[in-house]
C-alpha cells in the first residue's frame, strides 16, 4: 500500500466531509462570481461583504472554516442560497429524499464516490 493511502486511511471521516463541503461552497461561490451581473470579482465581493480582499481570498481557498454567518452574508450578496441541503435539493428538484447520496459516513467508514470517464460520458460509480 502506498504511503499516501496509509495516511488517507488515518483521516477522520468528519475531516474529509469538512474539506468536501468547503470545496463545494468554494465552487458555488466561484460559479456565482462568473455569472452574477454586478458582483463578478473577488474585489467586488470583498466590498459587498465589507471584508478585505485577502479575507475573501482566504475564504475562497477551500480550506477556510466558513461560519454560518459568512455563508449567510454570501447568500445575501448573491441573492441566492449558496448552501442547499440534500433534502431541500430533493424537494426543489422534485426527487425522492435520499436518492443518489454522494456520501455516507459512520464512525469508521466514509463512502466516497468515484468518477470514471468513458469516452465523452461521465459515469459515477457507487
Amino acid at each position: 500500500m502506498a504511503a499516501f493511502d496509509k495516511i488517507l486511511k488515518k483521516v477522520k471521516p468528519e475531516n474529509r466531509i469538512f474539506v468536501e463541503l468547503n470545496l463545494k461552497i468554494r465552487e458555488q461561490v466561484l460559479y456565482l462570481l462568473d455569472v452574477h451581473p454586478t458582483v463578478n470579482s473577488q474585489k467586488k465581493l470583498a466590498k459587498a461583504m465589507r471584508k478585505t480582499e485577502s479575507e475573501v481570498s482566504r475564504m475562497l481557498s477551500g480550506l477556510h472554516n466558513l461560519t454560518l454567518e459568512t455563508i449567510a452574508k454570501l447568500s445575501a450578496v448573491f441573492g441566492e442560497n449558496i448552501l442547499l441541503t440534500d433534502l431541500a435539493a430533493k424537494k426543489k428538484y422534485k426527487s425522492k429524499p435520499f436518492d443518489d447520496l454522494d456520501m455516507v459516513a459512520d464512525e469508521k467508514v466514509l463512502y466516497k464516490r468515484t468518477i470514471k470517464k468513458k469516452g465523452t460520458k461521465t459515469v459515477r460509480n457507487k
